[in-house]
């Protein structure tokens, strides 16, 4: 490989941390959650519902990981939106291979939230440390054989990619 090559591939630092370049790594070698998109912590979790902020976020998904309970915030308070709270309702966890099934034979319920646990990154991106790394998606049933496609990734139990 010529010089002028080489030097193609040799990243600007203008372009370290910044919107159309790449992410930087914490001291721990994480990317910090400041340069993730917006859902990837859309979905937070706690032990025990007292444990959550005073305030919450609109647009932000809630989950007391000691009942299993999904929140969403009102705006004043925090309203349950799991199992038999609405239409559909509840967070459902699944693999992927089942959550097919339900769809390949009409068995969604709509508006339910499936959480698909066994979902592993298979970017195609040179170098990325994502390769292989599991982590949980979201996603809303719209109908009996369709998923919505605006889903959400969400930390997988164990993860240690990214940081806080």
């Amino acid at each position: 490989m010529d010089y002028n090559t080489y030097l193609g591939f040799i990243l600007p630092l203008v372009k370290k941390g910044k919107a159309g370049g790449v992410a930087t790594l914490d001291s721990n070698g994480k990317v910090p959650s400041s340069q993730l998109p917006s859902y990837v912590d859309d979905v937070m979790e706690y032990t025990g519902l007292n444990n959550f902020p005073l305030s919450g976020e609109t647009g932000k998904i809630y989950v007391d990981t000691s009942t299993n309970k999904v929140y969403r915030w009102s705006g004043s308070q925090y309203i349950e939106i799991s199992s038999g709270s609405g239409e559909g309702g509840g967070l459902e966890e699944i693999t992927w291979s089942e959550l097919k099934a339900k769809r390949d034979n009409s068995e969604l319920t709509p508006g339910k939230q499936y959480r698909i646990t066994d979902y592993v990154c298979t970017t195609t991106q040179e170098e990325s440390r994502a390769v292989s790394h599991p982590f949980d998606i979201i996603v809303i049933a719209d109908n009996e054989l369709t998923l919505n496609e605006n889903a959400r990734a969400c930390l997988h139990e164990g993860d240690n990619y990214y940081s806080a």
